[in-house]
């Protein structure tokens, strides 16, 4: 049994710190130790499975490895990706820990077997979180396109207003740490996309509401 570690962000502009830092809490927690050849990475979105980092931790994985990674939606961005990449590598014997979902982790009894009750409970909420994940994104996406209609029908100038709230600029933020990329931050949010990086820049140097 070897245990690995995979971690994605989108973007560039984005930073693996924060799967990093609590992926390493978790197994100092637990005891766990990885080998650096073993942590693998990608800055690629999620909707695609043509990823470097993945792909070769994938061809490594033999049965009874163990993979972390630190949420769900690392594996991809929509139910299919997700549904399918789970199947193929628990098909294949290998146990996935997701660190901020404890309850859906594939994890062996000391008879290295998963019990029958275990895995219809880990069946029956791995494809809800899925469904859950899924409806907020189409209800996103429905919103945005809602909001942005109501605009144009008004007369407004879209992704452009005159000033920004206090709340937005932090709504904006955490979905930036949540590992989404400035273009879905300012479709969720209505906020200009040049806004998100100025206030994801702010915050760098420690300048608040400019």
């Amino acid at each position: 049994m070897e245990y690995f570690i995979y971690q994605r962000v989108s973007t560039e502009k984005q930073s693996l710190s924060r799967q990093e830092g609590q992926i390493a809490d978790y197994c100092k927690e637990n005891n766990i130790v990885v080998p650096p050849e073993n942590i693998y990475s990608d800055i690629i979105t999620g909707k695609t499975i043509q990823r470097t980092g993945y792909q070769a931790m994938k061809a490594r994985l033999q049965k009874e490895d163990v993979l972390i990674i630190l949420d769900l939606d690392r594996l991809g961005r929509n139910w299919d990706i997700i549904k399918d990449e789970w199947r193929e590598l628990t098909d294949k014997g290998v146990y996935i820990i997701v660190v901020n979902v404890p309850l859906i982790n594939v994890l062996p009894e000391k008879d290295k077997t998963v019990s029958l009750d275990k895995r219809l409970i880990q069946e029956m909420m791995f494809t809800l979180l899925c469904y859950i994940s899924q409806k907020e994104v189409e209800k996103i996406s429905q919103r945005t396109k809602e909001a942005l209609e109501v605009r144009r029908q008004q007369g407004i100038q879209l992704g452009h207003p005159v000033k920004y709230t206090p709340e937005q600029d932090a709504r904006a933020l955490a979905l930036v740490d949540e590992g989404y990329t400035y273009t879905q931050v300012a479709e969720i949010t209505g906020i200009n996309r040049n806004r998100v990086c100025k206030v994801v820049a702010n915050r760098k140097k420690g300048v608040i509401g400019e």
